[in-house]
Parts: C-alpha cells; structure tokens; sequence
C-alpha cells in the first residue's frame, strides 16, 4: 500500500489562503451585501441578475460546500491543485461578489447623460 506524503508547508498555505478567502467572502456577505441591498431598495427599477444572484443566500453556499469540499479532499488526498483550485474559487466569489453589488450603480451611471 502506497503510504501518503506528509503534509507540507504549500499545503498549509493553500489551506490557510482559502480559509482566508471564505472569512472574506462571509464577511463581504455579512457588511457588505446588507448595506448594498437596502441602498437598492431605493433605486426602485429591476436588478441585475448577477446582483440578485449575488444577493440571494444559496449561491453563496453552493460556493462556500464547493470550497470546503475541495480544500478537504486536496489535504485529505494531498493534492495541491485542488487547494490552488479551492483558493481560486473563494477569490472569484469575492471578487464576483463586490462587481454583482456595483453592477447597478454603474447601470444606472450609463443611463445619465451629460446634456
């Protein structure tokens, strides 16, 4: 039976960047989703779909179980892309998440004309 490599320090760093990438994303849902939500309220007109995508809970989610999963499985397997690839993903949800809440304020910027 093939015995696994130990734990080695890229992994713990993957491992520590992608936790870091989910305590940005939930952070990013806890202060900045609220606030973006209720300045939208007041726009009045239809969002975004990335906006209502990134407003509801269960696409955050679907990330945060997908991130979890993967980050486990490369530890548990010792596999560093799938680390590399779990940091990936909780970047782009952050990253996905602050463009989908400005996505209508840059809507509504295009819809003013200088006259």
């Amino acid at each position: 039976m093939k015995t696994k490599r130990p734990i080695g320090g890229i992994d713990v760093v993957f491992a520590c960047t992608t936790m870091a990438g989910l305590l940005g994303l939930g952070l990013t849902r806890l202060a900045l989703v609220p606030a973006f939500t209720e300045m939208f309220a007041d726009f009045g007109g239809p969002l975004p779909t990335i906006t209502l995508a990134a407003i509801a809970t269960w696409p955050t989610a679907i990330v945060v179980v997908l991130v979890v999963a993967l980050a486990a499985v490369g530890l548990w397997r010792r596999r560093v892309a799938l680390l590399v690839v779990a940091t990936v993903l909780a970047a782009l949800a952050i990253g996905l998440t602050v463009a989908a809440m400005y996505a209508p304020i840059f809507e509504l910027a295009g819809n003013v004309r200088a006259e």
